[in-house]
């Protein structure tokens, strides 16, 4: 992976073919409405139909200079934390990549009104949306903790991709509740039954990383795999398919840090694993930085004006933003060599 702050890539679906944009990581994306920087960190990019959307957590408008290191849990610290109460999910779309509107800045509006699991009290974090084109709906499954100990994944749907999302309590809510529950992506096969699977991590005991397969409505887990790596924390990263491989990644924590971290790679044969460690695509630096100061979240799978299948490292950079609201998302088409 290189370092480039602006990245030129050919874009997608249903954009004329050999049309090229720039895409902009030096630079806060704006709202075409507001004239402000998005206010969707961590989260998804995603395209359906002639339309691509951002989904991110819209943190607090707190200073930077406020945030405390989201590891810091205890006595030390006054709650609501910077950055870790009060958050809602928000959406944003686009024609072209460039030019963005908001869509919602609450679109699982029961993150505020729900009187146990609200913002006041739990984090959100992390939403990822696909769609179920059985059931003509939009799933979003979130991450949820509270003071960093308890927690797991929700789940949403909703009519529209750009929402409000209405939080599924018959799948369980959390659906998969673990100690310290942290960090999810999707990604839905191109096979018959459009099948999803979610990776995930826990800081548990001890802690891992697994895959999981979903229920053909996306709205539970069925099977689970063995977990990788079993015994380190790693965060983050993403799942994917190219040809019959499959991709998992995830990295060193970098939870509300601006040096970035790692992206670690692993591959097998089917989606359940096992995996088996292949490479490493963003280095550590001697200054203690990584090369993409960014800590990825997801891969994101585009489709260029030849139908050519991209998949997109996705990532947090935490701390980009004049405020921790306007923190932005890092996008970079991922380059394979030929074995």
């Amino acid at each position: 992976m290189k370092v480039l702050t602006v990245v030129a890539a050919v874009l997608a679906g249903h954009l004329s073919e050999g049309t090229m944009v720039t895409i902009h990581n030096d630079q806060p994306r704006i709202d075409s409405g507001t004239g402000l920087p998005l206010e969707a960190s961590d989260g998804c990019l995603r395209q359906f139909g002639d339309k691509y959307y951002v989904y991110g957590t819209r943190y607090q408008a707190c200073p930077q200079s406020d945030e405390k290191y989201c590891y810091e849990w205890g006595s030390n610290i006054t709650w609501p934390m910077c950055g870790w109460r009060n958050m809602t999910v928000s959406v944003y779309s686009s024609d072209d990549l460039v030019t963005w509107k908001q869509e919602s800045a609450n679109a699982v509006p029961e993150m505020v009104t729900d009187p146990v699991t609200n913002n006041r009290n739990m984090a959100f974090f992390e939403p990822a949306v696909v769609y179920n084109k059985k059931n003509n709906n939009y799933v979003m499954w979130f991450v949820m903790q509270q003071n960093g100990d308890h927690g797991g994944q929700g789940v949403a749907v909703s009519d529209s991709p750009a929402g409000p999302f209405i939080v599924d309590k018959h799948a369980g809510y959390p659906v998969t509740t673990m100690n310290r529950s942290a960090d999810l992506y999707l990604f839905q096969d191109d096979d018959e039954d459009q099948t999803v699977y979610i990776k995930h991590n826990m800081n548990g005991k001890p802690p891992g990383n697994y895959v999981s397969r979903l229920s053909p409505d996306y709205r539970s887990v069925v099977e689970t795999s063995a977990p990788i790596e079993n015994g380190t924390y790693y965060e983050g990263g993403g799942i994917f398919k190219r040809g019959s491989t499959w991709h998992v990644m995830f990295g060193k924590g970098c939870c509300f840090c601006n040096r970035g971290g790692s992206s670690l790679v692993y591959t097998s044969s089917n989606p359940l694993g096992p995996y088996v460690y292949q490479t490493s695509i963003n280095q550590l630096l001697p200054n203690g930085s990584y090369e993409v100061p960014a800590q990825q979240f997801g891969v994101s799978q585009m489709i260029s004006a030849t139908g050519e299948k991209q998949f997109w490292y996705t990532g947090m950079r935490f701390g980009s933003g004049s405020v921790k609201s306007y923190d932005s998302q890092y996008w970079w088409p991922l380059q394979f060599s030929s074995n």
